[in-house]
């Protein structure tokens, strides 16, 4: 029963260490979340700018270079967190599988 019982005492640690590592990535989404907020309100006070320029007959459109790294960045981020995801459900399946055997 000992054994049992330090068995469960570590996957009970594990389980916090997932549980708390769960807590940092939603923090970071949450992050991540307000950043594409505020980019997307940059973005279109820009794009109003540029439309009222182009309305005015005082410019010209052209892209806006930002708006093309963005995209790629967010792909990137959202790779991380579906890794990051990946790996608290093989973590969490280890401990319901130890749980069990």
């Amino acid at each position: 029963m000992a054994a049992g019982r330090v068995l469960t005492k570590d996957l009970d640690a594990r389980l916090t260490s997932v549980e708390e590592r769960i807590e940092e990535l939603v923090a970071r989404i949450g992050l991540l979340d307000e950043q594409a907020r505020q980019f997307g309100h940059a973005q279109w006070v820009a794009e109003q700018a540029s439309a009222a320029l182009l309305s005015n007959g005082n410019g010209h459109a052209n892209g806006n270079g930002s708006a093309h790294e963005n995209p790629g960045k967010m792909a990137e981020l959202e790779a991380i967190v579906a890794r990051l995801d990946e790996r608290v459900e093989k973590i969490a399946s280890t401990i319901v599988a130890a749980r069990w055997s």
